[in-house]
């Protein structure tokens, strides 16, 4: 009888610390929601708080069962070594699953996820979830969005209601508390649990994968749908004077990502101030527009088709999705491909006059010309750059390309303006 209180009393420890943290997440998201400005101060400061009460919720939880286990081993010595190993099992369970609860808040289809909801609200599912009030709104564990997952962590899901609206900044919070407790892992009481499983750690990290997979979409998808509003409106019947408003927008808004990710990332490798970024920029307003000006030639020609379709088969290949790290260069290099991409497909779909491309012309040269100070490598969007001009050249009923002097002299305020 005591040794079946003392395991029950275990895992209804365990069962309420997942109760208190399931509220310290709840409380992130409408601290994210509610802030105004969520600069990476802010973040940081969220993040941290709900990382700290998190960490004293499980001190608490290991101090109260220290206790009880010393009581039990008094009264039942020869089980000494069963109920150390039942604590390190719940408590290697509860990191995987706080792995899970964070990484399930990307989506309410995760397939970690189990949906409570009351058996009213049911009325479409079977008469066994009926009877347990449980909607598993994704149970198909081998789906894409699940690959990642170890086999330990695929095992253990979460019951939770999922949180509404969910934007970047939330995606965010939640990777930086993920990074915080894969720290905590090492320094606290979970440290136990560390040492009996040293691939541990590696699930924080794939936590943050996931968590900032989801920003990069979330945040890429907010900039392209300010560029697929007024991209579709591009009839200009004017030749271009300035960079369209739309990318203007963009363009503060990809800075305003990379100055978040970069203040939360607190990368020591970044290659480069910003200084000198901008100093290098600003001397050599490059557009590159030479590669361009050759796929035009060799349109004109009889064989430009030809060649230029050879080309794209031999041509590397740009991975617009990859892995995402907390790293400046990698997010912002990824949603600046996503955004390109977007674009691309905007386009495809448009008849362009005369003035519409070359407003466009001037927009993604633009987006080139910046690219040198949003990233370290700006090869990949400079290719997807002269993918989006050809598509462009493509969809117009009447080309006539801008001269490189005049698409400089038109992005030349923007830019200043941008870097200001």
């Amino acid at each position: 009888i005591a040794e079946h209180a003392i395991r029950t009393q275990v895992v209804f420890a365990f069962d309420a610390l997942r109760e208190k943290v399931i509220g310290r997440i709840i409380e992130v998201h409408q601290q994210s929601m509610h802030s105004k400005s969520l600069d990476y101060e802010n973040v940081l400061r969220i993040s941290a708080r709900a990382s700290e009460i998190i960490k004293s919720d499980i001190e608490a939880t290991m101090s109260e069962l220290r206790e009880l286990l010393a009581t039990g081993v008094m009264m039942l010595s020869e089980l000494s070594a069963i109920f150390n190993n039942l604590v390190r099992f719940q408590l290697h369970h509860w990191i995987l699953w706080l792995g899970n609860l964070l990484e399930c808040q990307s989506s309410i289809y995760h397939p970690l996820r189990v949906h409570m909801l009351p058996v009213s609200e049911v009325s479409a599912m079977g008469e066994t979830e009926k009877a347990c009030g449980e909607f598993y709104l994704n149970s198909n564990l081998n789906s894409t969005s699940a690959t990642h997952l170890s086999e330990s962590r695929s095992k253990i899901l979460v019951k939770m209601t999922p949180l509404y609206p969910i934007d970047p900044s939330f995606m965010l919070c939640l990777a930086c508390i993920a990074r915080d407790m894969e720290r905590t892992t090492l320094d606290t009481n979970l440290s136990i649990a560390a040492a009996q499983d040293p691939d541990l750690l590696k699930e924080f990290d794939s936590v943050q994968c996931g968590l900032l997979t989801a920003y990069v979409d979330m945040a890429s998808e907010e900039v392209s749908a300010i560029m697929r509003n007024d991209l579709i409106f591009i009839h200009s019947s004017e030749a271009p004077t300035q960079v369209s408003s739309y990318m203007e927008t963009v363009l503060i808004k990809l800075f305003q990502i990379r100055r978040l990710i970069k203040g939360c990332a607190r990368s020591e490798n970044e290659n480069g101030s910003d200084n000198e970024r901008q100093n290098k920029s600003l001397s050599n307003l490059n557009l590159n527009v030479g590669k361009y000006e050759r796929h035009e030639a060799r349109r004109n020609s009889g064989f430009g088709h030809i060649q230029m379709d050879i080309e794209r088969i031999f041509e590397k290949r740009i991975e617009t999705f990859r892995q995402i790290t907390f790293d400046t260069e990698t997010i912002v290099q990824a949603i600046l491909r996503i955004i390109l991409k977007n674009m691309i497909e905007c386009i495809r779909v448009l008849t362009l006059s005369r003035y519409g491309f070359q407003q466009i012309q001037v927009d993604v040269c633009c987006i080139r010309s910046i690219a040198s100070i949003l990233v370290d490598d700006a090869s990949i969007p400079s290719t997807l750059v002269d993918q989006t001009l050809q598509t462009a050249k493509e969809r117009c009923t009447d080309v006539e390309t801008l001269p490189t002097s005049e698409i400089e002299f038109i992005c030349r305020p923007l830019k200043d303006k941008v870097i200001a």
